[in-house]
């Protein structure tokens, strides 16, 4: 049997009770049974409409004679003549008899409750029987509508439905019941309507109702007196018994006012319940709840919910088979792109061969279009369901047998969620052509354009429709505005294109006529890549044809010939297939180059994350696009204002003269070598005006796409997540969750929670520390008493590590049958969880830590359940890929709801435990087909009727759902098969107990898996029938269903495929494993962390953070007497430093050199993940070398990227120097020599003083550095670099001042031993007869004339040397015809020192380079 055939049957079947009459001994009055679905409440209007249109023309078959004596058993003729008065007492009487009835069903219910209620126990729906018998008629009004149901209301339509089957020519024209005759309305008011199982007794007529019968009475006596038959048969002109004739068939009309008043009332209830609705809650809270008119529609709607949802924009648009052949074509484009890149990535995808490969693509993606837009099923479904029409066969794996064969999927599932978005956006793009349609039809006239740029192969993309709308907006203006002012009588407003219209309509267009070919021609040529029209050059030079229509002086030709040349450039702007054609050249040749702004080069230093395209230059468009994270990070830095992005075209030039080409003429002449050069001018403008459109444009497509990219690897990431089951062992469902919290001593108490197999809380208590015997007592005590199988481990930091270890080494001690799994678990749900408002409500007796202990529990024992539980921003909390920030919350969401319901579709839902577990509840919505709304409308519907499903049928028989929604979840719920229930239960109760309901093979595939049960183990027909269960049952109970696996599956799927055209293999390949292992467990193991992950979870630093070389923050917690340093991080790590890493000179204090608390660089030697500890080091050359490899690994990280090192260097030394003068100008010295001035400030104070004065200034060497300038003669200043030691703060002077290797303890020592020292060796060399205060040619000058004049004697003598202030040159020559020498002679305290020799004073200086100089000789 189809699903269409279930509804089909179910409706017939209505019809059909509704003619049955049981009589009621008291009165012998009929009365209907009601039907099982009729308790829906007060949606059963809309579901009567969803019925099949056949059905409807079953009241009209019913007998005549037995709707004669129906009508006879309901209508008293007498009351007729009743007046006001008489039908007042009549309603009266009414009431009394109602309420006389009701207290005898009520005696008459409770003698039988004694003997009926072990069957109404056994019995879904019985068990409400008796309850709702047991109300009076005012608590069952208030019972419905706290159920949601409604009060009496809910049971008017099935009333009059039945009061319509009994009617005869009178309710031909009436609807659901209205306007029946005043007899007929009383006589309703004397029937009673019963379920099929007794369980709801039918109210009769509300007070309402009686008021509505009362004024028709009225009316129909009012038109009786003042309107007889003779005088209306007079005035129409018609005989008299003809007229009587008509009269009681038809009436006068004044039979349906009663349901015109009715439909008012209503209405006008409605809105005040509305108005009511809206005055109390505001509109987001009213969509919060999902309490809008959109949220009912959609509840109500025979459509998947999250198809509604993601088509609310195009919900009244269908596509029709026009629509649908672009779809499927459009479809099939966009994702044979990705499949053949995707192969080409994939060794094992490009093993796999098949010839018709891509016309298979093009053929599933075409049949699973129309299993979505058309039969409306959902993506698990057709997963599941229609898994045949997404595979086909691997030519190059023929040697492989069939069953072990693997195919090649045509559409993944990660295809078949993107074909979900893309068909969204189709629409949208359907919508926008649509649009443009519609003006160009409004504006009548003929664009052979037009129709070419709406075609199928030429609207690719949103864009394209985009363009075609501005197209027209562009090119008829000036029309639409003229409609637009017609339409809505408003006074004609100036468009944005009136420039462009004035321009067509004056003597610059015959300009822009003259460049000899048009807009849409060049765009031809463009796209074509090839001449397709050849321009005509004109007669005359360009500026000549621009003056032969200038008729004003004030304009001239250049100017005529300019504004040509910018009309011509915006028809090309906005010709569609031209901005086609220019969006491919940029989206292809397009270049990005980064730069940093002025706040981006002091914020981005060489460990921040944006340093790895702080310079990037020529990053390609295509390459971004395949590194998602990078250019979102980018968009993000832009966003910042940390960095410009800059947009160029690769060889644009080149590009440029490739377009204008196609626009030049083939002409040589001088007139057309000039139109050739205003043609290369028109494209350059029309490149440039592009530029900022197009580049905005590509750079958001491409920010779309990585945004796709990056949600689609969240999905990934989540699904994984979601794949574990709970971990494998015994009483694997009885876990014990332990956790420290932050794990800090005497502060954090370690908290046990055991948890049952059902997820109840058993047991809570709490320990100071595993680390003492009696805790590992109590906890061995607790896993035995309660049969523990996992003890779930997890913290806030490090600290929970050790504690796993302890209660692993508390275990360990335990016997083989007792001893539990420990595992560390992943606590991002938990942590999520502990402080929510649903933990508060669930677990309001417990602090935080213990509903963090609950969560980890519950997560060993589905982490799907603890997942989905979640909240949707709490889920998107999580995090699943570093740049999930960077992509919109919707965007992220869709994606992670798809990984979500893959897997719930995988696991099923059980529909009856959802009743009673909002865990399980938690799951419904994201079945297939099903939504928040529609999965709480099931719910409602399934406790107002008893609160049990007894099998699948009934989703459909009892309207619990509508038809599409039950073909897309029937195979996801589940219903498990009590066999014991099946073997106690009676015949009539076996028919809702299916054994199939249990496993994931889909209502219509029952017959087929039967007929595969049957011959596995070899039934035939005859027993087949009289078999109680089925064959499914009977290959249980003798457990044969390894049977199954003898059948020939291949062989099954060929007759099928002969017989109904269908592929059913894949079909057949689940019935088989379902019939063998129901609704079997496909998750994957449980999954324990890596240490990498478990380092990640307690410390929230990734390891790569802190490999070797790295540099981290710590705090100093203590230093040992050994000298050895004891820190940790804020994530937690333990940081050891010894005392030979601790940076400070051997011998010396390490205790006294660094204080508790103080926050230190460390340089990382060694990390161990297990133990979290690492070895650091304060080392200089330690720090220095970490931070080379940092910069190193960052410039490796490029790659082959083009980097800005100008741009780069140039930036560092101004910031260096930036840096430099601040430093100065904020550092202040208390001394009497010191001035803020820099290097060359200081020597211009000092020019005009003596010898030895002194400036001590800040350095530009750093905040530890004192520069001291001083005076060693006319123009010559040396500045001497002062390294500070032992500094108290930043700006202070340091405890030790060191020049070289001389240290002082202050400045004044320093001026006065170091400086006044070394100006009074100045003072003494520059006195010395041998000393010349010329430069140093000129002491070379008078050596060489000595010589001369000396010949036999050797000569020397002493000078500055200015180019390295603070040394003096010694100067010498043998004899005349020998070179002029050179010896450095330094000045340094108290000494001068020569050859690295020291010499006290002159005289020694003098003796020593004779001696020096004589052994050089020798």
């Amino acid at each position: 049997m189809s699903i269409r055939d279930l509804f089909d049957d179910r409706a017939m079947r209505d019809d059909d009770d509704e003619d049955d009459g049981d009589y009621d001994s008291a009165d012998d009055a009929p009365r209907r049974i009601r039907n099982a679905d009729a308790g829906s409440g007060g949606e059963d209007d809309d579901d009567d409409d969803d019925e099949d249109p056949d059905s409807s023309d079953e009241d009209e078959e019913d007998d005549p004679e037995e709707a004669r004596k129906l009508n006879e058993g309901f209508i008293d003729d007498d009351d007729e003549d009743m007046g006001e008065a008489d039908v007042d007492a009549a309603a009266a009487d009414r009431r009394r008899r109602r309420k006389k009835k009701r207290k005898s069903k009520k005696r008459k219910h409770r003698t039988e409750d004694g003997a009926d209620g072990e069957a109404a126990d056994t019995n879904g729906n019985s068990g409400r029987v008796h309850d709702d018998e047991e109300l009076d008629e005012d608590d069952l009004d208030l019972v419905m509508e706290a159920t949601g149901e409604g009060g009496r209301q809910r049971f008017k339509r099935l009333k009059q439905a039945g009061a319509a089957a009994t009617q005869d020519l009178t309710n031909i024209f009436d609807e659901d019941g209205e306007g029946e005759s005043d007899d007929e309305a009383a006589g309703a008011g004397e029937r009673r309507a019963v379920g099929e199982m007794d369980d709801f007794i039918e109210d009769d007529l509300s007070e309402d109702e009686f008021d509505r019968a009362a004024k028709q009475q009225q009316r129909r006596k009012a038109a009786k007196a003042g309107r007889t038959a003779t005088s209306v048969a007079n005035t129409i002109g018609m005989d008299e018994d003809a007229y009587e004739q008509i009269y009681e068939v038809f009436g006068d009309g004044t039979e349906y006012q009663d349901a015109l008043d009715a439909e008012a009332d209503d209405l006008a209830d409605n809105e005040a319940a509305n108005r009511d609705l809206a005055e109390v809650f505001e509109p987001s809270e009213l969509k919060a709840r999902m309490a809008t008119d959109t949220d009912e529609i959609i509840r109500i709607t025979d459509e998947p919910e999250r198809m509604q949802i993601w088509r609310e924009a195009y919900r009244d648009r269908p596509l029709d088979d026009t629509d649908f052949d672009w779809l499927c074509s459009w479809m099939h484009v966009q994702l044979w792109a990705i499949f053949e890149k995707e192969k080409q990535e994939d060794s094992r995808l490009r093993a796999q061969q098949n010839s018709r490969l891509k016309e298979l693509h093009r053929t599933a993606v075409r049949r699973v279009l129309e299993f979505y837009t058309r039969e409306l099923v959902e993506v698990p479904y057709i997963r599941a369901h229609r898994r045949e029409y997404l595979l086909c066969k691997d030519e190059a794996a023929q040697d492989i047998a069939e069953d072990r064969r693997e195919d090649i999927e045509l559409l993944p599932v990660d295809h078949l969620w993107r074909m979900v978005r893309l068909e969204v956006r189709f629409r949208s793009m359907l919508d926008r052509r649509d649009a443009a349609i519609k003006i160009f039809s409004s504006l009548s006239i003929e664009d052979d354009s037009f129709a070419g740029f709406i075609s199928m192969d030429k609207l690719e993309t949103l864009q394209d429709a985009a363009d075609v709308q501005e197209y027209l907006h562009f090119r008829y203006s000036e029309r639409i505005r003229d409609l637009q002012t017609v339409a809505s009588g408003q006074r004609k407003r100036a468009g944005r294109y009136q420039v462009y219209e004035k321009l067509r309509k004056s003597d610059v267009y015959k300009v822009v006529l003259a460049y000899g070919i048009t807009a849409a021609q060049f765009s031809i040529n463009i796209n074509e890549g090839q001449k397709r029209h050849y321009p005509e050059d004109p007669e005359e030079m360009p500026l000549d044809v621009a003056k032969a229509y200038v008729a004003d002086d004030a304009l001239s030709p250049q100017t005529m010939l300019d504004r040509a040349r910018e009309g011509f450039v915006e028809e090309l702007l906005h010709d569609p297939a031209m901005r086609k054609a220019i969006r491919y050249v940029f989206a292809n040749m397009g270049q990005l180059f980064i730069r940093p702004t002025e706040k981006g080069k002091k914020t981005i230093d060489d460990t921040h994350e944006y340093y790895a395209f702080k310079y990037a230059d020529e990053l390609s468009v295509l390459d971004l696009n395949n590194a998602p994270g990078m250019f979102l990070t980018i968009c993000r830095a832009q966003e910042e204002e940390l960095v410009t992005v800059d947009f160029k075209l690769r060889e644009e030039a080149a590009i440029i003269t490739q377009f204008a080409l196609n626009m030049q003429s083939d002409g040589v002449s001088d007139v057309a070598e000039a139109w050739n050069k205003e043609r290369h001018a028109v494209v350059q403008l029309m490149m440039d005006k592009f530029k900022p459109s197009m580049s905005r444009h590509v750079l958001e497509t491409l920010r779309s796409e990585c945004e796709d990219k990056i949600a689609e690897l969240c999905r990934h990431s989540l699904y994984r997540r979601l794949d574990q089951r709970r971990p494998s062992g015994r009483n694997s469902g009885r876990v014990l969750a332990v956790s420290n919290g932050a794990g800090e001593q005497r502060k954090d108490a370690t908290v046990l929670v055991v948890v049952d197999e059902r997820g109840k809380v058993q047991h809570t208590t709490k320990v100071v520390s595993m680390r003492f015997d009696e805790s590992r007592l109590k906890l061995r005590q607790l896993i035995s008493d309660h049969q523990i199988g996992v003890v779930a481990v997890s913290g806030y930091s490090p600290d929970a590590a050790r504690l796993l270890n302890d209660i692993e080494t508390t275990a360990i001690d335990m016997s083989s049958s007792e001893r539990p799994a420990v595992l560390m678990i992943n606590d991002e749900v938990a942590r999520v969880y502990q402080s929510s408002a649903r933990a508060q409500s669930e677990y309001p007796q417990y602090s935080s830590l213990y509903r963090y202990c609950i969560a980890l529990a519950h997560y060993v024992q589905s982490p799907l359940h603890e997942y989905v539980a979640l909240e949707r921003d709490s889920l998107m909390a999580i995090k699943f890929h570093p740049q999930q920030a960077l992509i919109t919350a919707d965007k992220l969401w869709m994606a992670l709801e798809s990984a979500i319901v893959d897997m719930v579709n995988l696991v099923g839902v059980d529909i009856n435990r959802a009743q009673e577990s909002l865990y399980e509840r938690n799951l419904l919505q994201y079945v297939s087909g099903l939504g928040p709304r529609k999965a709480d409308r099931m719910l409602t519907r399934i406790s107002h009727q008893g609160g049990y499903l007894r099998c699948r049928t009934d989703m459909a028989s009892l309207k619990y759902a509508t038809r599409n929604v039950f073909v897309n979840c029937a195979s996801f719920l589940r219903i498990p098969f009590d066999r014991t229930s099946f073997t106690e239960a009676t015949q009539e109760e076996r028919k809702f107990m299916e054994i199939l309901d249990e496993t994931r093979v889909h209502p219509e595939d029952y017959e087929l898996a039967n007929k595969m049960a049957a011959d596995a183990v070899e039934i035939d027909e005859e027993e087949l029938s009289v078999l109680p269960g089925g064959p499914v049952l009977k290959m249980h109970e003798d457990n044969t269903t390894d049977k199954i696996q003898e059948l020939i599956l291949e062989e099954y799927a060929e007759e099928l495929l002969r017989a109904f055209n269908q592929p059913k293999l894949w079909t057949l390949r689940l019935i088989a494993r379902e019939l063998e292992h129901p609704y079997a467990e496909l998750r994957s193991d449980f999954r324990r962390l890596t240490p990498d992950q478990t380092f990640t979870m307690l410390t929230g630093e990734s390891t790569n953070a802190l490999d070797k070389g790295s540099i981290i923050s710590a705090t100093i917690r203590r230093v040992l007497q050994r000298g050895d340093i004891m820190a940790r991080t804020s994530s937690g790590v333990e940081v050891e430093i010894s005392s030979y890493d601790s940076g400070v000179p051997e011998g010396a204090d390490v205790a006294a050199a660094f204080n508790v608390d103080q926050a230190i660089q460390i340089a990382i030697l060694n990390l161990d993940k297990e133990t979290f500890k690492v070895q650091g080091s304060l080392r200089p050359s330690d720090l220095e070398a970490a931070r080379s490899r940092s910069l190193s690994a960052a410039i490796a990280a490029r790659g082959q990227m083009k980097w800005g090192e100008f741009d780069e260097e140039r930036d560092k030394s101004q910031a260096q120097a930036a840096q430099e003068a601040r430093e100065r100008q904020s550092r202040i010295i208390k001394h009497p020599l010191f001035r803020p001035f820099t290097a060359r400030q200081a020597e211009e104070f000092l020019g005009g003083m003596q010898r030895g004065d002194v400036v001590i200034r800040p350095s530009g060497k750093g905040p530890d550095h004192i520069a001291v300038t001083w005076k060693v003669a006319d123009g010559i200043f040396q500045h001497i670099d002062v390294l500070e030691l032992d500094k108290d703060s930043t700006h202070s002077v340091g405890r030790v001042l060191r020049v070289g290797q001389q240290k002082y303890s202050d400045l004044d020592e320093l001026v006065v031993s170091h400086v006044r020292a070394m100006s009074r060796k100045v003072d003494e060399i520059s006195t010395h007869d041998k000393f010349q205060r010329g430069s140093r040619a000129d002491t070379e000058q008078y050596l060489s004339k000595y010589s001369e004049a000396n010949p036999r004697r050797s000569c020397y003598a002493f000078c500055f040397n200015r180019t390295h202030p603070g040394y003096f040159d010694l100067c010498f020559k043998a004899n005349p015809r020998a070179p002029v020498g050179h010896w450095p002679i330094k000045v340094v305290p108290n000494a001068f020192m020569m050859r690295d020799n020291l010499y006290a004073d002159m005289p020694q200086l003098c003796n020593g380079f004779k001696m020096m100089f004589a052994q050089g000789r020798s």
